[in-house]
């Protein structure tokens, strides 16, 4: 387990890519996990051709023409995420380590307001006005687990990258360096002055971690190894919303024919942190004297857009439905920064300790959002209940990023808009809901989400199951109770790029479940 000085190949540090934005910022910010009222949750959202229901505006802009009334919503939620992490020391080579983590927040996924109002006897028979807020996302991810490794270091993939920048210590160790280099040499930067890395053998711009022993190979080489167990910790929290501010007109022709269009004003909040920890078994093993390291990447962004949408749902016989729609691309403004944190501890006589927080790293780009069309069926048995479904798709090819900066265009992420092109496709989603009517007041619902993934089509997919009880007063109150269970692919998470030869770096394997508890209480006037 020896890494030679100059045979090494560094590659990205994969969970810490956000210094440059690229294919999967876009994925992260164009992805949609509906939300709505707790109506249109249960029935998992197949409202494409239903309508009726301020949550099913987002979806379909003819949905709030369906009805001669008006309606005021308001719809709290509360989330729990839930997600099973496995360690292992070498990626590939198996898990040693389990552990299950949970989290839960609030939210607020609906608010609005439809006011509808007759016309004519005949023909355009109603119009309506309508202004809401609907999540669209949810973001909400954490993760925790440990393990021992022995084989590889964050500090030994930071000095490794920091040998092929090949700049002197005294280089990275001033506070300007930040000003320097670009974004993706502030790990180093920060490594070196919280004594995560250090240079040796009298040559300053070679570099060895702070849990790594040196020794000679049999050419007389520098030979560079971890120098012994270490428990590591790994930890991720995110979380964030998606909300489309929604401006809807609506139109009732002859109580046969409806059709909508919306201005959709999405604003997006997310944050994400992860820290590893890299605690000594047995600070003696390393000629450091390290007891324990942590390093800490910390990344904020927030976007505004807009975008157009067009809908109609058609009546063409007793009970029967059909609705379409289709959505403009959107157009993100989208500002990030990240901040990058490091410190250590070493025994008295070793390596001097060291604690260092980066300085913030910000920058704003531009987001094409792929557009969207979806097409419904629905069937409605008088008083009795109605079964629906949708199909949705999205078209990821025509995503871009651009500059914030007009002169510069599509040219700064030429790579990243290359990989759009070259790995995205069409991901389709699949949507049903069936409700029926215990009562004339009471209704009980359930639903079906099924969404493919842009990269990996139907190997890779999200599932929900939801499951809802409404109740409609003789008067104008309406309460409805949903839960939703979503079930998202696994993922794996590389905290630190390969650097030894014949041997992977750590990796945490991630199952993620997120249920949504929602809570709509809504009046019709």
């Amino acid at each position: 387990m020896k890494k030679t000085l100059f045979s090494i190949l560094f590659t990205c540090i994969l969970a810490a890519g956000a210094w440059a934005q690229n294919m999967n910022d876009a994925l992260l910010f164009s992805d949609q996990n509906l939300y709505g009222t707790a109506r249109s949750v249960a029935l998992g959202n197949a409202m494409t051709a239903l309508g009726g229901d301020i949550g099913s505006v987002t979806i379909n802009p003819a949905g709030s023409a369906i009805g001669n009334y008006s309606q005021i919503t308001l719809t709290p939620n509360v989330s729990l995420v839930t997600t099973n992490n496995g360690y292992a020391p070498i990626a590939g080579a198996g898990i040693t380590d389990w552990n299950k983590s949970s989290y839960s927040r609030f939210s607020m996924p609906n608010l609005g307001v439809v006011v509808n109002f007759d016309v004519a006897d005949a023909g355009l028979k109603r119009m309506s006005f309508g202004i809401l807020s609907n999540a669209t996302n949810n973001h909400l991810n954490r993760a925790n687990v440990w393990g021992i490794n022995d084989y590889t270091s964050i500090t030994g993939a930071l000095a490794v990258k920091a040998s092929d920048l090949d700049v002197s210590a005294d280089v990275l160790n001033d506070a300007s360096a930040y000003n320097q280099f670009g974004g993706g040499y502030w790990d180093v930067i920060l490594g070196r002055r919280a004594t995560l890395i250090e240079s040796f053998d009298g040559v300053n711009n070679y570099y060895a971690g702070a849990a790594e022993n040196l020794g000679l190979n049999p050419d007389g080489s520098t030979n560079i190894y971890t120098g012994g167990p270490l428990n590591q910790e790994y930890y991720r929290f995110e979380y964030g919303y998606k909300h489309d501010l929604v401006f809807n007109f609506g139109m009732n022709f002859s109580d046969k024919f409806f059709l909508g269009v919306n201005l959709g004003v999405p604003t997006f909040a997310y944050h994400s942190k992860y820290t590893l920890s890299e605690t000594a078994v047995d600070p003696g093993d390393f000629e450091t004297g390290l007891v324990d390291a942590s390093y800490t990447y910390t990344y904020d962004a927030q976007g505004e857009g807009v975008y157009a949408k067009v809908g109609f749902i058609w009546l063409p016989a007793p009970g029967l439905r059909i609705g379409a729609a289709a959505q403009s691309p959107t157009l993100f403004n989208i500002t990030d920064v990240f901040r990058l944190g490091g410190s250590t501890k070493f025994l008295a006589g070793g390596s001097q300790s060291g604690n260092e927080l980066s300085p913030k790293n910000e920058y704003s780009y531009n987001l094409c959002a792929p557009g969207i069309t979806s097409v419904g069926l629905a069937y409605t048995f008088g008083g009795f209940g109605l079964v629906s479904a949708d199909w949705e798709r999205t078209y990821y090819r025509g995503m871009y990023l651009s500059d914030a900066d007009p002169s510069w265009g599509k040219e700064t992420f030429k790579d990243a808009n290359a990989d759009i092109a070259r790995y995205l496709r069409g991901a389709n989603a699949f949507r049903v809901g069936a409700e029926f009517k215990l009562t004339p007041e009471f209704a009980l619902r359930g639903g079906w989400t099924w969404k493919g993934d842009p990269q990996y089509g139907s190997a890779f997919t999200t599932q929900s199951y939801s499951a809802g009880l409404g109740y409609s007063s003789p008067g104008s109150f309406f309460l409805d109770l949903a839960a939703r269970l979503t079930e998202y692919p696994a993922v794996a998470y590389y905290p630190y790029a390969d650097y030894v030869d014949g041997y992977r770096s750590m990796s945490v394997d991630s199952n993620r479940s997120l249920a949504d508890f929602v809570l709509t209480l809504g009046w019709r006037f």
